[in-house]
């Protein structure tokens, strides 16, 4: 069984089909409900509305354009009055607020995080382990954490990994060394303190 159309194209297709067949078989087709000449009025009548359509949606996106253009001529306009009345007023907020505005926010030096908390082993296995600690209660927002190890004994370590949440699996571990991990915090101050270490034998 046939089923309608749904896409315009298809359905004026159809439109078309449908007049011809009524106009070319009256007899296998005799008193339509609908004369092929208003149907053909109602598929014009279509066109002329599709036509206005688009006219409508080009104009709107011109109009779109035109209002982003406008106030992106605003905006500067407005940045660099301003930046002359920050300078006339040498930033006094009391006269900013004249015009709406206020004295510029003081610059926040961004300091170094935090010490990372309470690292614990959650998982091991033949050469991986799975570590999670608590984030920084103090000092700056933290961008990422370094992953240390050493053996144990050893004085100096070494970059094992990162990661940007307070959680992490170091894989590709060497089995059979007794390896002593810690955390430590990082953004572009700096560092924050170690946190506290675990050791494990893989």
């Amino acid at each position: 069984m046939a089923t309608f159309p749904r896409t315009e194209a298809d359905i004026i297709a159809l439109a078309d089909q449908i007049i011809a067949g009524l106009t070319a078989h009256p007899d296998v087709f005799p008193s339509p409900l609908t004369d092929p000449r208003e149907l053909a009025e109602l598929r014009a009548t279509f066109w002329q509305a599709r036509d206005k359509a688009g006219d409508a949606e080009v104009a709107a996106k011109e109009a779109t354009l035109e209002k982003r253009a406008a106030l992106k001529r605003l905006v500067l306009a407005m940045k660099r009055e301003l930046r002359d009345a920050e300078n006339k007023t040498h930033r006094d907020g009391t006269k900013l607020s004249l015009i709406g505005w206020g004295a510029p926010r003081p610059v926040q030096r961004l300091e170094p995080p935090g010490q990372a908390m309470s690292l614990e082993i959650l998982h091991e296995g033949p050469d991986w382990i799975g570590l999670r600690w608590s984030k920084p209660k103090d000092g700056g927002k933290v961008a990422n954490y370094n992953l240390m190890r050493c053996r144990r004994g050893d004085s100096k370590g070494v970059l094992a990994g990162t990661a940007l949440l307070p959680s992490a699996i170091l894989e590709d571990q060497e089995r059979g060394v007794e390896w002593q991990y810690w955390v430590v915090a990082v953004n572009r101050a700096g560092k924050g303190p170690e946190s506290n270490r675990v050791e494990a034998v893989l």
